[in-house]
């Protein structure tokens, strides 16, 4: 029975006063008495027996650890993880502990991200250790954090690359060493080269495994040279004194077409070259017949550009005609008025000169 209505031991006087046969530190897992007899607890409306007992049953302590997946860089082939542990949860002057605080774990994926890692928990050791129940929590959801490796590169020492063509059309000397296998390039490989001259520019190691691997970046020396010319020449008009020849050049662009020097010659029978003129056109005189005619086309020295060896080898930036010049066949009024037509350009051309 208990108290009625709205009846407390608040309405009680005295103590109750429960003692017990367990006392701090006793063992767990086992039934103590508890007796309340010498309370003084009353109240006129009840009537307490104090000469009751009962028990009271003492369950082990939890003990809390927990476990922490060290990051790491990628390593190739390296599944291991350190995994290390702190405890809570003993009683002060509590003689417990755990077996180990730093253990091996394992992943089954190596690579970069966030990866489950698997372990062997520690026990508790120690005088009290029977007092207390482990709990290891991330038990099968413990994560590790595996960040990208950087790799170990020694950039090359200069690359090349010809004028008016990208940077990232550069070739690089081939005495660099990297630690994985990748590939260089400069940062700004969309830009030009636009002045012959050697610079320093900043250029990256990509790995091939980029999803494991940072990239890493350093200074590479640029050589710009001057553009090789692989041109081909021929020319148009006939061989006919009084014609005039015109050099066409293909293969090559306007800007390295504004930069050549034509020569023009005259070829004996003995292939000996005398030369006779410049400029991209070349006016026939009585001079020349019995002479075949040849024209070279090379670039301006003091240009951005040069004859490539392929030009060079196969002769391609000249041409000579296969037959000699010779006088054209006119009847006595073409000759004339090809004789006035001349007297009118000169005249043209004094009266041009003095304006």
């Amino acid at each position: 029975m208990g108290f009625t209505g709205s009846d407390s031991v608040a309405n009680c006087a005295g103590q109750i006063i429960i003692k017990t046969n367990y006392t701090k530190g006793s063992g767990v897992d086992t039934t103590y008495t508890v007796y309340a007899s010498e309370s003084t607890i009353a109240n006129p409306n009840y009537i307490f027996k104090k000469d009751q007992t009962g028990t009271i049953y003492v369950s082990p302590k939890t003990y809390t650890v927990t476990p922490v997946a060290e990051s790491r860089a990628y390593e190739v082939g390296n599944n291991n993880v350190t995994v290390e542990f702190t405890g809570e949860g003993a009683i002060e002057g509590d003689s417990v502990g755990l077996s180990f605080t730093s253990t091996q774990g394992t992943v089954s994926n190596n690579n970069v991200g966030s990866q489950v890692v698997t372990f062997t928990a520690p026990t508790l050791t120690g005088a009290k250790a029977g007092n207390y129940t482990i709990s290891v929590s991330h038990i099968g959801n413990l994560r590790v954090s595996i960040t990208k490796a950087t790799p170990v590169v020694s950039f090359p020492t200069e690359a090349t690359v010809e004028y008016g063509q990208k940077y990232s059309a550069a070739i690089f000397k081939n005495d660099s060493t990297s630690s994985v296998n990748g590939t260089f390039s400069f940062i700004d490989g969309s830009s030009v080269a636009n002045e012959v001259k050697d610079s320093y520019m900043q250029a990256r190691f990509v790995p091939s495994d980029s999803g494991n691997y940072e990239t890493v970046t350093g200074y590479v020396l640029v050589r710009v040279g001057k553009a090789q010319l692989n041109m081909s020449v021929s020319f148009s008009g006939t061989l006919y004194s009084g014609q005039t020849l015109q050099a066409i050049v293909s293969g090559v662009s306007a800007d390295a077409l504004d930069n050549v020097i034509y020569s023009w010659y005259r070829v004996n029978d003995e292939g000996v070259k005398t030369y006779v003129g410049d400029g991209r056109t070349y006016e026939l005189t009585d001079d020349d017949i019995g002479y075949r005619i040849c024209v070279e086309v090379t670039p301006d020295p003091s240009s951005n550009y040069e004859l490539s060896q392929e030009a060079e080898e196969n002769g391609t930036f000249t041409v000579t005609s296969l037959r000699a010049v010779v006088e054209e066949s006119l009847t006595f009024w073409q000759k004339f008025m090809k004789w006035w037509y001349k007297i009118l350009a000169a005249i043209q051309a004094i009266f041009d000169a003095r304006r």
